[in-house]
């Protein structure tokens, strides 16, 4: 028993010198996986497309906040509505019976927002501006041209569609970039159908000079990548309630060092360059990094691909808006009928697969 009693007293140093060194190790290769690698985070900011001067995005948000609410009586339009002052027309009447302070109450002042040239968040976690009170102006502005201010709809249509240029290229969030890009879609359709009703040589407001095609390499998913990282690293993710999407976001944000590779992996070089070319390249899928929950059914609505071709796609209507603005001169992958514009979209989970513009002075009434 002398003997037990000795070799346990000799063990007992060796377990615990054990155990501490164990642990050591353990806390020096959580504090290692617990910083990020400057070359990954420098990969994803670098990606971002540069900007300078003072940020819109508290005065975007104070903004949307103090414009009113698009009463629920008058009916929205359609996301990918073609004829959008038609649809304005048969609403008329409910436009009409609302006060005329009413309607200018939810005319957000645009001026005082074009006076910034982006609207990139000072933190990934903000609070999302009332968007909706911005997009409301794709009814407003249609209903604003049908009633004779055609003038004064053109300018506001080209005030919003500048604004959502400018929130594409802020580099926030997907959610920001894809907001971006709806109000992009819908007003450059707004403005196509303003045109065709107009005279072929009718001056658009210089603002809409703005709306030039981007670099497809501006549009790629690495430039999202960083505020979407910090987005992770927040803590303010919310998950569905499950064990599972729980358990890994924890370990999303416990180990940065680790899961900050699943973001750099949009920046690689053949996916840019492929993003280049107009293809809607992503990563190719990864058992962790792409994980999905089972139990959340809202995980695989939308793919990153989509997100990718949505973006991309924002250039193509860039690009046929500009075409309006000289029809003579076709590019290549624009196609015309002398009424009619077509251009061929990427696939995507959702919208049409050709986008139609009429051209101008084609529908003149």
């Amino acid at each position: 028993r002398r003997s037990s009693d000795l070799r346990c007293r000799n063990i007992a140093p060796t377990i615990m010198l054990a155990s501490i060194l164990t642990l050591s190790a353990l806390l020096a290769s959580f504090c290692i996986l617990s910083t990020p690698a400057p070359v990954d985070l420098a990969l994803l900011q670098n990606a971002r497309t540069p900007v300078s001067g003072a940020s819109g995005f508290a005065t975007l948000t104070a903004t949307l906040e103090a414009t009113a609410s698009l009463p629920s009586e008058i009916p929205r339009m359609e996301r990918d509505e073609a004829e959008p002052l038609a649809v304005a027309r048969k609403n008329l009447s409910l436009w009409q019976t609302l006060p005329a302070a009413e309607r200018a109450a939810l005319q957000p002042d645009l001026p005082l927002l074009l006076r910034f040239t982006h609207f990139r968040r000072a933190a990934s976690i903000e609070n999302l501006p009332k968007f909706t009170r911005l997009f409301a102006l794709r009814e407003i502005n249609a209903f604003r041209f049908v009633s004779g201010k055609q003038e004064a709809a053109l300018q506001s249509a080209c005030d919003t569609a500048v604004i959502g240029r400018r929130l594409l290229l802020s580099d926030n969030l997907l959610l920001d970039s894809m907001l971006g890009v709806a109000l992009l879609e819908q007003n450059v359709r707004l403005l196509a159908a303003m045109r065709a009703e107009l005279p072929a040589n009718t001056l658009l407001p210089p603002a809409c000079g703005e709306l030039q095609p981007l670099a497809n390499t501006q549009l790629a998913l690495a430039a999202q990548m960083y505020g979407e990282w910090r987005f992770f690293m927040s803590g303010e993710i919310e998950v569905s309630g499950d064990w599972i999407t729980a358990t890994y976001s924890f370990a999303m944000r416990h180990i940065p060092r680790y899961f900050i590779r699943a973001f750099t992996r949009y920046a690689a070089p053949e996916l840019l360059a492929a993003v280049a070319r107009g293809e809607a390249a992503v990563p190719s899928p990864h058992p962790v990094f792409d994980f999905c929950s089972p139990l959340n059914g809202l995980c695989r609505l939308t793919s990153m691909r989509d997100y990718q071709a949505r973006l991309l796609n924002a250039n193509r209507y860039l690009a046929a808006f500009a075409v309006l603005r000289d029809p003579a001169h076709l590019p290549e992958g624009i196609r015309s009928d002398g009424a009619f514009l077509y251009i061929d979209l990427l696939p995507t989970q959702q919208g049409v697969q050709t986008l139609t513009l009429p051209l101008p002075g084609t529908q003149v009434r």
